[in-house]
């Protein structure tokens, strides 16, 4: 059992596996001879209630030579018989070597930062560079399954959403995080939030950029104002029709919007302010034609 943990720590030091022993009520005088050259910690269960019964063994009923498997709840998740499974038999040295490390993926998820999720390059900050460096990756290899850490592997915690995968998905609850902030800022009429304000210099992984498929064509479209002859007649003037100008809003951008209001979508009125239409202009200078006087006239 030293070997295991040695090579556990060696190959996946990101994974907290701690292996350690514990020896039955009543079996004291076998722990030195159990202990002996070994460097596993080793704990002794005790009869502290006095039921002539272990303590742990009344809670866990274990079995002897059982290797129990405990998440970081200590919930126990899988056990090994190391009686019927001797570790001198690499296929069974192999077996619990994955089992160990299976519960710990399961558990930590040790490519997802847990002081925030967001943070991919784990420099306290959340910018642009954390989503592009999943990006790079999504070029580099695709979306996958997360593979155990290596030693030696740079720290990156790609998983945004805790599955255990690499998908676009990760980015985009960083650009979303992004996109959200800085129309909050905006709004407020301040600039970015101190944590998005500066870029880190540190490199990513490569300077290519994911692009999940093809982008649709969009024409952009300026404001457009255009006269429209309206042929009914205004029977509040009491005159024939007259051409009224009619403002067209085009998008300002294209994007879904769903149920969101005009303005929330992007549209804009090209109209200034007290803009009013031509067939309401010209009925209020009629009106007052009688009353202006020679000097007022141009």
């Amino acid at each position: 059992m030293d070997d295991l943990q040695k090579d556990l720590e060696a190959a996946h030091p990101v994974l907290r596996i701690q292996l350690l022993g514990a020896n039955a009520y009543g079996q004291e005088m076998a722990n030195a001879y159990v202990t002996q050259g070994r460097e596993l910690p080793w704990l002794q269960d005790v009869d502290a209630n006095q039921d002539y019964r272990g303590d742990a063994a009344a809670v866990w009923d274990p079995s002897f030579r059982h290797l129990y498997i405990l998440d970081g709840e200590n919930v126990e998740v899988a056990s090994f018989d190391l009686d019927r499974k001797d570790l001198q038999q690499p296929a069974n040295y192999a077996a619990l070597r994955e089992l160990l490390i299976d519960a710990a993926m399961t558990s930590q998820r040790p490519w997802r930062n847990a002081d925030n999720p967001l943070d991919v390059n784990h420099n306290g900050n959340v910018e642009a560079l954390d989503a592009l460096n999943i990006i790079n990756r999504l070029n580099a290899q695709g979306p996958h399954e997360l593979p155990v850490p290596q030693a030696g592997d740079p720290l990156r915690y790609y998983d945004c959403n805790g599955d255990n995968h690499l998908s676009p998905l990760d980015a985009l609850n960083i650009i979303n995080y992004l996109n959200g902030a800085n129309g909050a800022a905006a709004a407020e009429g301040e600039g970015l939030p101190k944590e998005l304000s500066s870029l880190s210099a540190e490199p990513p992984d490569s300077s290519a950029v994911f692009v999940p498929g093809p982008a649709p064509a969009v024409t952009p479209f300026r404001p457009l104002s255009t006269a429209v002859p309206d042929l009914q007649s205004d029977s509040a003037l009491g005159r024939e029709a007259v051409p009224r100008q009619r403002d067209r809003a085009w998008p300002a951008f294209a994007a879904p919007c769903g149920d969101a209001e005009p303005a929330a979508a992007g549209w804009r009125n090209p109209r200034p302010p007290g803009w009013r239409d031509g067939g309401d202009a010209v009925g209020e200078l009629d009106e007052r034609l009688p009353e202006l006087s020679a000097e007022e006239l141009p």
